[in-house]
């Protein structure tokens, strides 16, 4: 069968990047496969998405889920194209690290080896962050907060890097960038 030529997939649509990319890919014409996290209880709220103009008749959700990678199997399928924005997250640092590594990378092959299945897509852009790089855990010498701390997300950033008032940062699920 041959594929839309305008037919795309994102992985974790309801992200702050992907819903953007969304946005974009339905303002330049594309067809938009967004997948999601299952919500078996209907208790999220997905009418950012569904409301975007052009969503109406170009967007399709699918639920999709890193710990079962075939799941993505039909939102890939007739697509030219997967943007790869999904990775799971643990706001609540309830996992050890090594479970949601392994997740990541099971999740991760199990998307491209869709895409090489689907005989359609020609190109994955694939995103990641820099705590895929290194984790503020490894500073010696310095206590850092879990992400999830109150005081860190209420007050952004105190952390004694000797910062002056002025200076600016931002704060992502595992790092500080300053």
């Amino acid at each position: 069968m041959e594929a839309d030529k305008d037919k795309v997939c994102v992985t974790g649509g309801t992200g702050f990047v992907a819903s953007w990319l969304i946005m974009r890919l339905l303002q330049h014409g594309y067809s938009v496969h967004a997948t999601v996290r299952p919500d078996p209880e209907r208790r999220r709220d997905f009418s950012f998405l569904t409301s975007l103009p052009g969503a109406s008749e170009k967007l399709q959700i699918f639920q999709a889920d890193m710990s079962f990678p075939e799941n993505f199997e039909a939102a890939i399928k007739g697509c030219i194209g997967v943007f790869h924005v999904a990775t799971p997250v643990d706001f609540e640092n309830k996992e050890r690290e090594e479970v949601i590594v392994k997740r990541t990378i099971d999740g991760t092959l199990g998307i491209l080896t869709a895409c090489l299945n689907s005989r359609t897509v020609k190109r994955v852009v694939y995103t990641s962050s820099a705590s895929a790089v290194e984790s503020l855990k490894d500073i010696e010498g310095r206590k850092i907060p879990a992400v999830s701390s109150k005081k860190i997300l209420d007050s952004g950033f105190e952390f004694k890097y000797g910062l002056e008032d002025d200076d600016d940062g931002s704060i992502n699920p595992r790092n500080l960038y300053l």
